[in-house]
């Protein structure tokens, strides 16, 4: 249901990455797969396939209606020359089980042989200061990649349209996760949601700030901008007539 696309392995040739965010594994229903359709000089090939599940990941296992790559992007995270892979599961359970379709996102880096899990990461709003996991965010549900702040390395975008703030139900969220030598890293990590000074509007009830997201250097000043989709917003009388904020890039990152 998902595709993106990168060169993961370095050969020069794009590879092709696709979600089936509702593929069973056995007896377990919609844990979801993500299988990886190498690039070559004819094309695509079969040859070197690989696929991904939970399983693969040190940090957690296939479980029932995680649904694990329901969006995909593709993005050079350590600046190694190697496209990287993020993977949304927006409906993991975290905490034991305790937060319900809170969401998480993992990290595959890229190499020689294409994508591994060595060095692969887990990614829930439990590991970002400036937020909190909390039941229904669906944290992973949108994904998108740029560098933000020009220093080399990519940057990822992270979507919770689910996110109530404080007691504002299901009006949304978007974490920035920023690149370094080292991967994503927590480090200068940012929260933007209608409730952040000088976001147009303000935060309401089902506003899904961060159902849609899309990065693009809108202004030519070298930064990536971001664009975040809000369908729920009414404008005035008109309910669910739509809006869309841009946040622009600069060298500490998005701004408004």
């Amino acid at each position: 249901e998902t595709l993106t696309s990168g060169d993961f392995n370095g050969d020069g040739y794009d590879d092709l990455a696709i979600g089936t965010p509702h593929e069973d594994l056995g007896s377990i229903k919609d844990t979801g797969i993500v299988n990886i359709i190498n690039g070559s000089f004819f094309g695509l090939t079969s040859t070197g396939n690989k696929f991904f599940t939970q399983t693969a990941f040190p940090q957690g296992g296939d479980e029932e209606g995680d649904r694990f790559g329901s969006s995909l992007a593709a993005g050079d995270f350590n600046g190694d020359g190697y496209d990287d892979l993020a993977i949304g599961a927006p409906y993991e359970d975290l905490s034991n089980g305790n937060v319900t379709d809170g969401g998480k996102v993992n990290t595959l880096y890229g190499s020689v042989t294409g994508l591994t899990t060595t060095g692969s990461q887990f990614w829930s709003q439990d590991d970002l200061i400036v937020s909190n996991p909390e039941a229904f965010d669906r944290f992973g549900t949108t994904l998108a990649v740029g560098d933000f702040n020009n220093d080399g390395y990519d940057d990822l975008a992270v979507g919770s349209p689910y996110e109530d703030i404080d007691s504002i139900t299901d009006a949304g969220a978007v974490n920035i996760i920023y690149g370094s030598v080292f991967g994503l890293t927590t480090t200068g990590n940012q929260f933007w949601s209608q409730a952040s000074s000088g976001v147009n509007d303000i935060a309401e009830e089902y506003d899904n700030f961060g159902s849609s997201l899309a990065v693009q250097d809108f202004n030519g000043d070298g930064y990536d901008d971001l664009a975040i989709g809000v369908p729920g917003e009414d404008l005035g009388s008109i309910i669910n007539s739509g809006a869309t904020q841009i946040l622009y890039g600069s060298a500490s990152g998005l701004v408004v």
